[in-house]
């Protein structure tokens, strides 16, 4: 990661390694379980935009 000489400027004086990858493991969870639901509502207005002849882009 970054150098120890730039810990100083985070908080607590450490790169805090763990919460870290606490933090993009929970957000990569979260997109991975909201991604199905967001694509198919994706895919179902691009569906129905194309069979209106509105989606012409």
């Amino acid at each position: 990661m970054l150098p120890d000489a730039l810990a100083g400027a985070e908080v607590g004086a450490s790169w805090q390694r763990l919460e870290t990858i606490c933090v993009l493991g929970a957000w990569a969870v979260i997109g991975f379980a909201a991604a199905p639901a967001v694509l198919r509502r994706m895919a179902r207005r691009e569906s129905g935009a194309r069979e209106s002849g509105g989606g012409d882009r």
